[in-house]
């Protein structure tokens, strides 16, 4: 996969940047698990034997009937991996507007021991959100196998409370969650938000929804679309919102808008930095016919304006059919051989 840096100033968080693109549409190189450096150049490729494969090399098995979802996989300091897991739940749908023998979506937040595989917990949606709010319509249903996509849950954070932020982009929510009893504290975004918003701090369709420090979360605020051809929101950006409890009243701290602005119907996340800046993966945009956008690193802050720009310190481009659901930046773990290397490069002076 060819790989452009468009920009690259000044105070950009030292690292390499880990992709994993796969086909969008007509394959162009190859799918596979990417890292490239600063300036673009790979430094290490692993690639899939084909095209019609994602990067999700699960070796967890999810437990009820569930299936691995590789929008989020975890693996915690306490020996576990906590991550999603989908299936299709039948289901009438006839109250909601859909097909009568239809089935709805359904995801749990699962945690599995590594060693033993054992299920050490599990948190249902289907038992605590109700799809009626749902702002993706039943009767797509029709045109999906007969299965509807009420919740699309694509991210689950655990903060340093034992508490779960977890994010269904089909409900235009976000939702702050008790782990030990599995209630919801309280609700963002959606038809049913604990909290009003302020200017610029609405969102919808999102992805990505983060811990940060304090009383702030952040997001990737796709603001599109009802696929396949619905009409977006608002332009695609990062988004970090602070939750004021007393007023129950969220706003935006920080906006990350992409120039020219980009409507990503799919995907994108906002990864905080240790430097202080943001990592933007925008996800796969509609405007881009030749060329899929690759990360941005920001700095500076948009206050409540959305007019006003953050500060541009890197970009990458890459091929328009490539996609991935995430793009992260580091520091990230390090890996040790479990096996001699076959081949060893030494220098040799004369």
């Amino acid at each position: 996969m060819r790989v452009t840096v468009t920009a690259n100033k000044p105070g950009t968080a030292h690292g390499d940047i880990f992709v994993a693109p796969f086909s969008a549409d007509q394959m162009v190189g190859q799918t596979g698990a990417l890292v490239n450096d600063g300036s673009g150049d790979p430094v290490w490729f692993r690639p899939l034997p084909s095209t019609n494969l994602q990067n999700a090399d699960f070796r967890v098995f999810a437990h009820h009937g569930y299936y691995p979802d590789e929008k989020e996989f975890t693996l915690t300091r306490r020996g576990t991996a906590l991550f999603i897991a989908s299936k299709p739940v039948p289901m009438d749908l006839t109250p909601y507007g859909g097909p009568k023998n239809g089935a709805i979506e359904n995801s749990e937040i699962q945690e599995v021991d590594l060693a033993t595989g054992r299920l050490l917990y599990s948190w249902n949606a289907l038992d605590h959100i109700d799809p009626a709010d749902s702002e993706e319509a039943a009767s797509s249903a029709s045109s999906s196998g007969g299965v509807w996509g009420a919740f699309h849950i694509n991210s689950v954070d655990e903060g340093p409370d034992g508490r779960l932020l977890i994010s269904a982009r089909n409900m235009w929510a976000i939702y702050n969650v008790t782990k030990k009893s599995g209630k919801i504290r309280y609700q963002i975004g959606g038809k049913k938000s604990d909290f009003t918003f302020g200017p610029n701090a609405g969102f919808y369709w999102q992805h990505d929804a983060r811990f940060q420090p304090g009383n702030r979360i952040s997001m990737f605020d796709d603001g599109c679309c009802d696929l396949p051809d619905g009409a977006p929101e608002q332009r695609s950006h990062g988004l970090i919102l602070n939750l004021d409890f007393r007023s129950h009243k969220a706003t935006a701290v920080k906006t990350y808008y992409h120039q020219p602005p980009l409507e990503s119907p799919t995907q994108g996340n906002t990864q905080a930095l240790s430097n202080g800046n943001e990592f933007i993966g925008w996800g796969l945009p509609e405007q881009m016919d030749r060329h899929a956008l690759l990360p941005t690193e920001c700095g500076g802050t948009v206050r409540r304006r959305a007019q006003r720009r953050p500060r541009l310190l890197e970009r990458l481009d890459a091929d328009r059919s490539m996609a991935d659901t995430r793009r992260i930046r580091p520091p990230f773990p390090v890996g040790r051989r479990q096996t001699r290397p076959t081949v060893r490069i030494q220098s040799q002076h004369d």
